[in-house]
């Protein structure tokens, strides 16, 4: 059976031949983009985080000013107001001002004894940092609870290392709008370390061991169950038609490299240095990334 060549073809099926590979050639770039907006998505949802730290940060700040301006006012002290020279420092330059026209009548020389009788005034650390111009912020509870941690004994059935918990999903959705979801269902977004979309309708959130439990029991409670059975490294979940033409093997690999992709990308926003270096030990020892790449993290 003799097929007839691409000379032979009708017009219209060549036409259509044109139209298919320019649709793959859009669909690729597509791809592409769509990967640049799932990195910018993540950047996002890291900047937002810090905005929140620095906006809380931000009233703790001002609640601190605004006492010391109480403290002040109750102790005599001159507050900081805009007079008439337009500068803050215009109400003490006006006193100072005083002070220098009085006449030199006005002003008692003190005596040794009255110096000597005068009780010293003692210097607590709090004035001295107030003098230093430091300030002690109140940690947030979370720091508190890591601090906690340092000096407690591990339970007895501590689990240590990670996992990634894999849920369905309807579709893909923004970080920051995921988190906010979880926070809805009372989940501590702190301790889901990362989050990415591994498969077409699925959802992978990365926590520690002793928190799986916990972070289970509250799908459970929302009626949501995990995909027990759900492998990252399956090439059925590559869906990528650039990739029709490899082997076996080498769609296995491909499976396996865009599986480390992901992870060296969730090592890059996890913030702590030693959660990040203890999370890529144990990818590590789970061979989902090599020793080469764990030394670069």
């Amino acid at each position: 059976l003799n097929l007839p060549s691409a000379m032979s073809l009708p017009n219209w099926a060549l036409d259509f031949q044109a139209k298919l590979r320019q649709f793959d050639e859009q669909f690729v770039r597509y791809n592409d983009r769509l990967q640049e907006v799932e990195s910018l998505a993540e950047a996002n949802a890291r900047l937002q985080r810090e905005l929140t730290d620095a906006q809380q940060l931000i009233s703790q700040l001002q609640a601190e000013v605004a006492h010391l301006h109480v403290r002040m006012t109750d102790s005599g002290l001159p507050a900081l107001s805009v007079g008439s020279h337009g500068t803050s420092a215009s109400r003490y330059a006006s006193d100072d001002i005083a002070t220098a026209s009085a006449p030199a009548s006005a002003k008692t020389n003190k005596s040794y004894s009255s110096v000597a009788a005068k009780p010293a005034t003692t210097t607590t650390s709090s004035s001295a940092a107030k003098k230093n111009g430091k300030r002690s912020r109140k940690p947030f509870p979370r720091q508190v609870a890591s601090a906690a941690r340092q000096f407690t004994a591990a339970p007895e059935d501590s689990d240590p290392g990670f996992q990634y918990l894999y849920l369905p999903s309807r579709h893909k959705e923004t970080l920051p709008r995921l988190r906010a979801k979880l926070a809805v269902l009372k989940i501590n977004n702190w301790r889901v370390l990362d989050i990415h979309f591994p498969a077409r309708h699925v959802v992978a959130l990365l926590v520690h061991n002793d928190y799986a439990s916990d972070l289970r029991a509250l799908f459970a409670a929302a009626g949501i169950t995990p995909l027990s059975d759900f492998d990252p490294l399956d090439p059925k979940h590559l869906d990528d038609p650039r990739l029709v033409s490899l082997t076996t093997d080498e769609l296995v690999q491909k499976a396996l490299s865009v599986h480390q992709g992901r992870l060296q990308r969730a090592l890059k926003f996890i913030r702590s240095i030693p959660i990040r270096h203890a999370v890529a030990a144990d990818f590590c020892a789970r061979a989902w990334i090599s020793e080469d790449q764990l030394r670069e993290i």
